[in-house]
């Protein structure tokens, strides 16, 4: 999938000059820790195992104490994990592979900014898990992941950027961000995130949901593979739940719903599960304010 930074307003300050350049700056900072991407190479393969598993994560120790606090949270029983084995066990291969990229992905270096982007989007990976679970999709590639990483492009923005870019956006996840980064840079983080996606072979359906959560209805033009357009809708309803759904059902949600064939009550539903789940399980992987 070939992605272009679009032309926008006369006030926009950059050039596909600088979108190329922020792709070449991406080669010079840690865009994705090697316990991640040896990780990804060995969850696709059917055979791996628990002991590959455990070998890989011991080799971070930022990993493993991770894994450890969420072995022993609310959503486990509360019982301290004595050991990286046990708590491996105690979570089971199902949900290690999500956990571990969380992990690997939100690292350790944190500030106003990245606490809540990344609590946002454990927040839109919880929600989009269990909306998937509801509807029961076929052949949808890992929800968790899709919600995780569907905003990634924003985390690359700012590693590129820095500080100025925190100062523009002021904090992340709201619905005016791409304006902002187009009319200051010329490009925005869904351009820089789904050119990373590709770079790292990542499935495709998460490619889609990095380019169009903000504009999820265009992959109905777009003709996209049904499983592909489920991801994106999954992905954008969850994150309108998790910034916070307004009084009034907006019409986008009242849309999403539609193409999801899921009720109100239903998105409710999907909003307390996940939430829950987020409280219980995933806040234990947010990086320890420093």
């Amino acid at each position: 999938m070939e992605v272009i930074a679009a032309e926008k307003t006369e006030n926009a300050s950059a050039t596909l000059t600088d979108f190329e350049s922020a792709i070449d700056k991406l080669d010079s900072i840690e865009t994705m820790p090697a316990v991640a991407q040896q990780l990804l190479q060995l969850t696709t393969d059917p055979d791996f195992n628990m002991g590959q598993l455990h070998d890989l994560v011991q080799t971070d120790q930022v990993i493993a104490a991770k894994i450890l606090r969420v072995a022993s949270s609310p959503f486990y029983g509360s019982r301290p994990a004595t050991n990286l084995r046990a708590a491996l066990i105690r979570i089971g291969m199902r949900d290690l592979r999500k956990l571990v990229m969380a992990s690997a992905m939100m690292g350790t270096k944190t500030n106003a900014f990245t606490e809540a982007l990344w609590s946002y989007s454990l927040k839109v990976g919880a929600i989009s898990e269990a909306i998937a679970q509801l509807v029961r999709t076929k052949d949808l590639d890992d929800p968790f992941l899709c919600g995780l990483m569907h905003d990634f492009g924003t985390v690359l923005m700012n590693q590129v950027i820095g500080k100025s870019y925190r100062t523009l956006l002021e904090e992340p996840c709201q619905e005016t961000q791409r304006d902002q980064e187009f009319d200051a840079y010329g490009f925005d983080h869904c351009d820089l995130g789904v050119m990373v996606a590709q770079q790292w072979k990542l499935f495709e359906a998460l490619e889609h949901v990095m380019q169009h959560h903000h504009d999820p209805l265009i992959v109905e033009e777009l003709g996209l593979a049904e499983s592909s357009q489920v991801a994106v809708f999954l992905v954008a309803l969850a994150r309108q739940v998790a910034m916070g759904l307004p009084e009034e059902t907006n019409e986008l949600v009242t849309q999403l719903c539609e193409r999801l064939a899921l009720s109100e009550e239903e998105l409710e539903q999907c909003e307390a599960k996940g939430l829950e789940r987020y409280d219980d399980m995933y806040s234990s992987l947010l990086p320890k304010s420093t």
